[in-house]
């Protein structure tokens, strides 16, 4: 398996829970080469931990099949979401997760 591109055990959970749900909803990544090129996704966008996490978070929580930049956090203040997606709506479990990488 490829490597995180994150060394944070929280976005590590955040990935795990993310291939569980990928198996869960019939859609497992099916080589190491897809998984290696979704984890340089975050990287290639230039995506904060924090915000890779909440890219997860939402797509779990809108039962998405695909990860999705988020409208509000890409820094450039134009909001703008090229691969589509709701904005980020705060709460479920990303909350507990931003607070233990402040804890880090």
């Amino acid at each position: 398996m490829s490597e995180l591109p994150y060394n944070y055990p929280a976005f590590a959970l955040a990935w795990s829970e993310w291939i569980q749900y990928r198996k869960e909803i019939k859609k497992p990544y099916k080589s190491d080469k897809s998984i290696e090129r979704q984890l340089n996704w975050f990287i290639r966008h230039k995506l904060t931990v924090e915000q890779a996490i909440e890219c997860i978070d939402e797509a779990i929580r809108n039962g998405w099949q695909g990860l999705f930049l988020p409208k509000n956090n890409l820094g450039n203040g134009q909001g703008a979401n090229k691969q589509g997606g709701a904005t980020p709506s705060g709460g479920g479990t990303s909350t507990n997760r931003t607070d233990a990488l402040r804890r880090w």
